[in-house]
This record gives C-alpha cells, sequence and structure tokens, in this order.
C-alpha cells in the first residue's frame, strides 16, 4: 500500500485516530452509505 515508515501506522491508536475515524466520518458524511466498525482483538 506504500505505507512503510509512516508514523501513522505504528500504532494502531494513531492508525484508527488519524487514518479510520476520519474515513469513516467523512463517508457518513458526504455518501448514502452508512459505515459503522467494531474492533476485534485476536
Amino acid at each position: 500500500m506504500g505505507v512503510a515508515g509512516m508514523k501513522y501506522y505504528e500504532s494502531f491508536r494513531e492508525l484508527n485516530r488519524k487514518i479510520i475515524k476520519p474515513a469513516v466520518q467523512e463517508i457518513n458524511e458526504h455518501s448514502d452509505i452508512h459505515l459503522d466498525f467494531e474492533l476485534e482483538r485476536m
């Protein structure tokens, strides 16, 4: 994906806060699709 070395991907907390949540919010605001996600630990 070309993300190697980006500091946002070093911890899931940052990935979730900076990438995932804003993307989900933007999709929900600007489309007729409603996304909701649930985290599962493995």
